[in-house]
């Protein structure tokens, strides 16, 4: 960027402002536009700084209008300069040029394909916990479905399985696409089934035969049920010999909370790869959704006469990463240099911003929902009988609807949209979680089953703008039935979910 510049003190600094929406704003900015050696900034930076400063001490709709303006900006900066790293390079640059990135060290490649992401895998590994008996090992990827799909096949690349000895998946989690994806590499070499129940899932530990063990800390179904780990670490030292070899966590709803280093100094036997997966593109970023992005961090002994060392498993999916073109591109890897990407820190703060405001929005709704409430029940760890485990926590909350028929959850998203947009609300219809504003989706696993999942994940931001949001969901849940609900708010127009693409 170029252009006029500012002092640091035009707009004031994030500790000066008492505004915690405002001063989170200003310190991401701070982290991706360091000011000058003389405190100067770029001209669009200073502007953009400019206008998040007044909003300080402002509240209500205009207000949240223009924090959502102004993320919105602070992201574009960043692309645009993030950007302008890559954009004149071809894909396949002259051999030997080195390639800057905003931050980071610069990439040398031959094309885009077999590009190293060293800057983000010694990030991951700079902040590796102690681990006396294992040494670890770091693999970023296009997205958590990449990662998740390179640890598995990776594996059976290792073990080569046949129909006479194959490996034998049991999975305890819900997320649909990892299902798909067993869909799709299951064989008679790759045998997969899923555990209903936690108690199901210790049974069959017990009862030995699991190669490969998947497990959601909290799964990630209607109901959100946290995994009892005291009660698997039980289950898993009561095991018989012979497995399982491969054990993968996937993470991506609670991955800061989840105590990673404690679960691998359980599980991580001579013979047990233990492996953490994740989506980067959610708690890891804080917000913004700068990129796609999967990790991949692997773990094993030291010590173990079975396994490789975890930094050449490591190396091996990279090779895997090359040939699949599941790695990241040039751009990809410009944009999420931003030095908050992959830092735990960050992504604790982030996310416990995130998971308090789903406890508080689970909590209030449960006390409105149940018999004759248009909410039959709330479901959310927070409110289960595990909820003192630190990772017994969302970022969205489930809403089951007495009546869970398509056309009242298009009728509730239609009142939803209408009140968001009449009243002003940082509060959008809209897939996904762990963003700074608040959204809500109702997602439909099947058209034919005729039933709906009604959504609410709340952001980062509290304030004037949660408050009323929150608001906005008690008056909702307070209706006893969809018909009350459509004679309240009789100019909604419904969302028809049968008209899915």
């Amino acid at each position: 960027m170029t252009g006029t510049t500012e002092a640091v003190g035009g707009a004031g600094t994030a500790r000066e402002h008492g505004d915690p929406e405002v001063a989170a704003l200003l310190a991401l900015a701070d982290t991706l536009f360091p000011p000058a050696g003389d405190g100067s900034r770029e001209e669009p930076v200073a502007q953009w700084r400019a206008g998040v400063a007044a909003l300080a001490g402002h509240r209500g709709p205009e207000a949240e209008a223009a924090l959502d303006r102004a993320e919105a900006g602070l992201r574009a900066l960043w692309l645009r300069h993030a950007h302008g790293f890559t954009d004149p390079l071809y894909k396949s640059p002259p051999l030997g040029t080195p390639t800057a990135l905003p931050f980071g060290r610069p990439s040398t490649h031959s094309y885009e394909r077999n590009i190293e992401c060293h800057a983000l895998e010694d990030r991951l590994a700079a902040q590796d916990g102690s681990l006396p008996r294992h040494d670890a090992a770091h693999v970023v990827h296009s997205s958590g479905m990449a990662a998740i799909a390179g640890v598995l096949q990776g594996y059976r690349g290792l073990t080569r399985p046949t129909s006479d000895r194959p490996l034998n998946l049991l999975m305890w989690g819900a997320y649909y696409e990892t299902g798909v994806l067993l869909d799709l590499l299951g064989d008679d070499g790759l045998r997969r089934r899923r555990a209903a129940t936690q108690e199901e899932l210790r049974a069959a530990l017990a009862a030995g035969g699991v190669d490969v063990l998947l497990i959601e800390p909290v799964r990630y179904e209607w109901e959100l049920e946290a995994l009892d780990l005291p009660a698997l670490l039980s289950a898993w030292r009561a095991r018989p010999s012979g497995g399982p070899g491969l054990v993968v966590v996937d993470s991506t709803l609670v991955s800061p909370l989840w105590p990673m280093e404690r679960f691998v100094e359980a599980v991580g036997d001579p013979g047990v790869l233990v492996v953490e997966v994740r989506s980067g593109l959610k708690l890891d970023q804080r917000g913004l959704e700068l990129g796609n992005l999967g990790v991949a961090s692997l773990y094993s002994r030291r010590d173990d006469p079975v396994l490789p060392p975890a930094g050449d498993l490591a190396a091996y999916l990279r090779k895997m990463r090359t040939v699949t073109g599941t790695g990241l591109s040039l751009e990809a890897l410009s944009v999420l240099s931003a030095p908050f990407v992959l830092d735990r820190a960050a992504a604790l703060d982030h996310a416990r911003a995130v998971l308090r405001n789903n406890a508080l929005a689970a909590r209030l709704l449960a006390d409105a929902a149940g018999e004759g409430r248009l909410f039959s029940r709330i479901a959310h760890p927070a409110l289960s009988s595990g909820a003192g485990a630190p990772w017994a926590q969302a970022p969205f909350v489930v809403c089951h609807l007495r009546e869970d028929r398509l056309d009242h959850h298009g009728l509730l998203l239609g009142v939803l949209r209408s009140e968001a947009h009449r009243r002003g609300l940082p509060f959008s219809h809209g897939s996904s979680f762990g963003f700074r504003a608040h959204r809500f989706e109702c997602i439909v696993p099947s058209l034919k089953e005729g039933r709906g999942l009604f959504k609410v994940a709340m952001g980062a931001r509290a304030g004037w703008g949660r408050a009323a949001v929150l608001e906005l969901l008690l008056e909702v849940a307070a209706h006893p039935d969809a018909d009350s609900l459509r004679r309240a708010h009789p100019d909604a127009v419904p969302v028809d979910l049968t008209d899915l693409e």
